[in-house]
């Protein structure tokens, strides 16, 4: 038999963190000036998502604590203003593409937000800089691209075509920025109504002795 000693040497352990500041890790961050409470969206997360209209108000009910609810009455008198000062609504809705953030605020407000108990949409939009920047976008909708209806014998015709773009430049360097927007919507809709009771011929005529049911479908 032959016998083989060997010494193993213990090697050394090493480890190596890493910390990398990323955009959710910024957002994540105490707010040490204010009070109050409320969920920031930025303008990368809000074109990510596939909104039909492009609206960022569709997002608000996502956020904690939000519930929606409908304060239109049939009455109810609106403000040609960014907000409806009779329901206190959102009356000018900025292009998606040119909304940097925006904040929904629950509650604990600082005193910057008072004469309002509810909850305060805060939109901050882009803006320019030295360089130029901007960009260009299409969304279309086609009947192509509907489902048809369950009770529809046929698609309605639908067509929307949401166009525009964005555009920030210096006016004058380290000094006087500019930055605009555009959006265009043309919506060319269908109505299917399939089939519909109209009068008898005896009805047309005055005579409604014939039975409803007997009405013509078409």
């Amino acid at each position: 038999m032959l016998k083989i000693d060997v010494a193993l040497q213990i090697g050394q352990r090493s480890e190596t963190v890493t910390v990398v500041a990323t955009e959710a890790a910024t957002e994540a961050q105490v707010d040490t000036m204010a009070t109050n409470l409320g969920e920031l969206v930025t303008g990368n997360q809000m074109t990510s998502l596939p909104l039909n209209g492009r609206s960022y108000t569709d997002l608000l009910a996502d956020q904690p604590g939000v519930a929606p609810i409908s304060t239109l009455l049939p009455n109810s008198v609106i403000m040609a203003d960014v907000q409806e000062h009779m329901n206190g609504g959102t009356s000018i809705v900025a292009n998606l593409d040119s909304i940097e953030e925006f904040k929904v605020l629950t509650n604990n407000f600082d005193p910057e937000y008072g004469n309002y108990n509810g909850g305060i949409v805060t939109v901050v939009t882009k803006s320019g800089s030295d360089s130029f920047h901007g960009n260009v976008f299409e969304f279309l909708r086609n009947t192509d691209l509907d489902a048809k209806g369950y009770f529809d014998p046929s698609r309605p015709t639908f067509r929307q075509n949401q166009y525009g773009g964005t555009l920030g430049s210096p006016l004058k360097h380290r000094k006087v920025y500019f930055f605009g927007d555009f959006q265009g919507t043309g919506t060319d809709e269908g109505v299917e109504t399939g089939l519909i009771t109209v009068p008898t011929a005896q009805a047309r005529t005055g005579n409604f002795s014939a039975p409803a049911d007997a009405a013509t479908l078409t």
